[in-house]
């Protein structure tokens, strides 16, 4: 839920107005088409290799994105608070 604020939020204030609509729009298909494929991927992965594999692969891939995404996303709040528009 934290994240689901924190990106509309964020496109909110990057997206133009008439162009807010086509780029929800692909947020969504992203965000609902990949989800069964996780699934499947991680039903694969603990049938295959045990039931702890899929809860250890998605913590590593949530913790590489925080570490690969977090300073882009600190650096550029840093310069949106910095020209006060919050």
């Amino acid at each position: 839920m934290t994240w689901n604020v924190v990106a509309v939020s964020a496109q909110q204030r990057v997206i133009p107005d008439h162009l807010r609509g086509r780029v929800n729009s692909v947020d969504n298909l992203v965000a609902w088409g990949v989800g069964p494929l996780g699934a499947l991927l991680g039903g694969v992965l603990g049938k295959t290799l045990g039931l702890r594999v899929p809860i250890v692969a998605g913590g590593a891939l949530v913790l590489a994105t925080v570490l690969l995404l977090g300073p882009l996303l600190y650096r550029e709040m840093s310069r949106e608070l910095a020209r006060g528009t919050t």
